[in-house]
């Protein structure tokens, strides 16, 4: 049988509703942490991310990002939290619904064609053409850098999990989605616990 059982939910948290809320948020403000220190001239922390020069920057960068809905909720939120903008695709399969759940953190929706790969698609193609800061959270050849920092940012639940259970699980199931999430908390649960 089993002694324990214990359970992580994500649904409230930044009041998002979804397992993903810190993924696409976390990668917007460290993208808008590194184009401050270049227009700075130096390393910007998080603890400045509400500085008026900070959020100046930030004003003039918009995010975008394909979604079926809690990718782009997330990294909706994020960039409305640094005070700049953004863009989320959807694509017809994505529900009225979560296409307005997006649309109350001020993003602007653009619906395409075709299913989830073809948004992701176009998302790099008009991210590219534009010079928009693309948050995805699924990678392809030469885009690897901000898929990971979106697994940094769920990296948080696995800290926050070991540091309130009596022992260190013996089994971790996960939702898998694109597979970011499931990979950034099984590898995380592999560093913080080694062979145990």
């Amino acid at each position: 049988g089993i002694a324990a059982l214990h359970v992580k939910d994500e649904g409230q948290r930044l009041g998002l509703g979804s397992f993903k809320a810190l993924g696409g948020a976390y990668a917007v403000m460290r993208l808008v942490l590194e184009e401050a220190g270049k227009w700075l001239g130096r390393d910007v922390d998080i603890g400045e991310i509400n500085d008026a020069r900070v959020r100046q920057i930030a004003s003039g960068m918009i995010f975008v990002c394909a979604t079926d809905g809690n990718h782009g909720r997330s990294v909706a939120q994020g960039a409305s939290l640094v005070g700049a903008r953004s863009v989320i695709f959807v694509h017809a399969g994505v529900s009225r619904e979560r296409v307005a759940a997006i649309a109350r953190f001020g993003a602007e929706i653009v619906e395409v064609d075709g299913g989830y790969d073809h948004a992701v698609r176009e998302v790099a193609r008009v991210g590219a053409e534009r010079g928009w800061k693309i948050v995805s959270n699924t990678s392809w050849l030469g885009y690897e850098r901000v898929p990971g920092l979106v697994m940094q940012g769920y990296t948080v639940i696995v800290r926050e999990t070991l540091r309130r259970l009596p022992e260190p699980p013996t089994h971790v199931f996960l939702q898998a989605g694109v597979g970011g999430f499931a990979a950034a908390i099984a590898g995380h649960m592999a560093v913080m616990l080694g062979s145990r």
